[in-house]
């Protein structure tokens, strides 16, 4: 099967600026596809994350780093205290407030002595961005600029034919914010080359055990999973959308068939159906092909 993926990206929230108390917005991105997120201490202490979640927290002293486990990112606007955490076992992001040719010139200088970095320009071009990246570009610091809209954030995967490694989305507009989820969701998406094929023969070759495959979204009419008894090829079974009578619509199942099976997994892998467990991730195709995690 030829799988074609998006370029990746990272896409942080910064969560700073979103008050405690706007539940909407917070269940909202913990029942989405973002799942890195920059908070301050007090919002890491009072608010509650699922396990997908990595969070980024901002720290103005070592204080903070109080519940923070060494090799979880720390962000911090003090180069001193940024390299101390570091020490410490921390992983490292700097936020550079660029203003000026001097302040831009100090970034390219320093950038590599984290790992990450996120950018703020005084001025909306992207020529600042150019410039930094041009010069950054043999590093393995990952770069990260500012944004407040989605719409400038994917400017900015653009610039340079190569663009920033990823953005941070400053914002308590939830349009926005389902934006960037439905980004990271495409990211996910793969492209399988499909065939059609011909039943020819039915028969009965006895009773045995079934498996159905509940999953935590919800597919489509034109999506299923892909299912088969060799390595090398499977069968399109579609999810349970379709019209049966005396019974529900359940689009969270595939009806995959006898246990002895294969389904297709991502990153090109097979499993038996008897493998999968709580927590496994399949392969959700549709019929032209494009399949999802």
């Amino acid at each position: 099967m030829d799988q074609n993926k998006v370029l990746k990206r990272e896409v942080w929230l910064d969560g700073r600026q979103i008050p405690i108390d706007r539940e909407d917005i917070w269940g909202f991105i913990n029942n989405s596809r973002i799942s890195k997120i920059i908070v301050t201490p007090e919002q890491r202490k009072l608010l509650c994350f699922p396990l997908k979640t990595t969070l980024i927290t901002e720290i103005s002293s070592l204080q903070d780093l109080e519940g923070v486990t060494p090799g979880e990112i720390v962000l911090a606007a003090q180069q001193e205290l940024l390299l101390e955490a570091k020490g410490k076992g921390y992983l490292s992001c700097m936020a550079y407030d660029i203003q000026g040719q001097e302040a831009l010139e100090n970034s390219c200088q320093e950038a590599e002595k984290f790992d990450f970095i996120v950018i703020d320009f005084d001025l909306p071009t992207n020529i600042p961005l150019e410039l930094l990246l041009a010069r950054l570009q043999q590093g393995s610091t990952i770069i990260l600029k500012r944004e407040t809209t989605f719409e400038a954030a994917e400017v900015a995967f653009g610039v340079m034919e190569r663009g920033s490694d990823g953005v941070v989305l400053a914002t308590q507009d939830l349009n926005e914010i389902m934006k960037a989820s439905d980004y990271l969701t495409k990211q996910d998406e793969y492209q399988i080359q499909l065939e059609t094929l011909t039943v020819e023969e039915i028969r009965h070759i006895g009773m045995g055990l079934r498996a159905c495959v509940d999953t935590t979204g919800i597919m489509t009419q034109d999506e299923g999973m892909l299912i088969g008894s060799t390595s090398t090829g499977g069968i399109f079974v579609c999810s349970e959308t379709h019209y049966l009578p005396y019974m529900n619509l359940r689009p969270f199942r595939v009806n995959a068939g006898a246990v002895h099976s294969y389904i297709w997994m991502p990153n090109d892998k097979a499993e038996y159906l008897t493998d999968l467990k709580v927590g496994s991730k399949v392969l959700c195709v549709n019929t032209e092909g494009k399949a999802r995690v």
